[in-house]
């Protein structure tokens, strides 16, 4: 089909420009003689060439199919990409039914996996929420720590792991709000989730299960407390809190863990509520594989562990 201008015609595969050659001699098939005519010769262009590209899930750097753009598939992972200059990734239905299940969804995205104790009971929140230990010495401490750290700039934003009745957040909103810190929260339970987004609705506060891993940004320092003695096993939901740490990383402990240097693990409880005893060694073999070094602190019954990214 001739484009509008009338300067190109459309092919199958690109604009390809139109040149016109004039004063051709060709026999007039209805009088017989000659006739000066105008024929067209269509030349398409070459098929335009690419930048490389390196493959968002096996890292594989190959380049794209020249021409318009079009499917095609990585050469050693088979993932799939739309496009040339600007590939675009283009998900699988396996794919979206496992995002959906790393974000804590069953396959059709409509409802959550594994219930535990925090799901199947409804304890108070906000204020209300475990109030007796939110003014305990190891949170006086990491809540110095925190202040620290955010007049001095060094940290930006802040992720919670399990933040329940949101006591951190309230003992420290106003001094980070002045410093410019953005403070989110990931809980497993839905109705901490629905109260924290309804009290601070400026704020990010997703549900998610740090078991399976969430789906989220990282942030400078990720805090949680109370929380790693309540999951099946140390692994891998804290590797899971540290890949979401960008520089730091504070843990409370109210089951200290044993000065061992192997991984023993000592369940006192089991599913659904769980109370886990790690041990040291465990745990600072884990900072070290992803690149942190740990200290610990202890205050009594509760031992306070603070990881720098290395």
């Amino acid at each position: 089909s001739r484009d509008k201008s009338l300067g190109s015609l459309r092919t199958g595969h690109a604009i390809a420009p139109v040149r016109p050659i004039t004063q051709v001699m060709i026999p007039d098939l209805l009088s017989g003689g000659p006739r000066t005519r105008s024929i067209v010769r269509i030349e398409a262009d070459a098929p335009v060439a690419h930048a490389p590209f390196t493959c968002s899930i096996c890292q594989a750097t190959q380049t794209p199919p020249a021409g318009p753009d079009c499917l095609w598939a990585c050469g050693l992972c088979n993932q799939q990409y739309f496009g040339g200059a600007e590939p675009g990734i283009v998900m699988s239905d396996r794919q979206i039914e496992a995002l959906r299940q790393l974000a804590g969804r069953d396959a059709s995205g409509q409802k959550t996996l594994v219930t535990n104790w925090w799901t199947q009971n409804e304890p108070d929140v906000g204020e209300s929420f475990l109030a007796f230990n939110k003014n305990s010495p190891a949170r006086d401490f990491t809540r110095g720590l925190i202040r620290q750290w955010a007049a001095a700039g060094e940290i930006k934003s802040i992720k919670e792991i399990a933040f329940g009745g949101l006591h951190e957040f309230r003992a420290l909103r106003e001094e980070l709000n002045a410093a410019g810190v953005d403070y989110s929260g990931i809980d497993w339970t839905a109705h901490f989730v629905a109260h924290a987004q309804k009290e601070f609705p400026n704020n990010a506060w997703i549900q998610g299960d740090i078991v399976r891993g969430v789906m989220a940004e990282p942030s400078d320092l990720v805090y949680s407390q109370h929380m790693l003695e309540h999951v099946p096993a140390l692994e891998p939901a804290f590797s899971n809190m540290l890949r979401l740490a960008g520089k730091r990383l504070i843990n409370i402990f109210f089951i200290p863990p044993k000065a061992f240097e192997g991984y023993e693990v000592t369940n006192w409880k089991q599913y659904p509520l769980y109370h886990n005893t790690y041990s040291v060694g465990h745990v600072e073999a884990v900072c070290r594989a992803n690149g942190f070094t740990p200290v610990w602190r202890g205050f009594g019954q509760e031992t306070v562990l603070v990881a720098t990214r290395n």
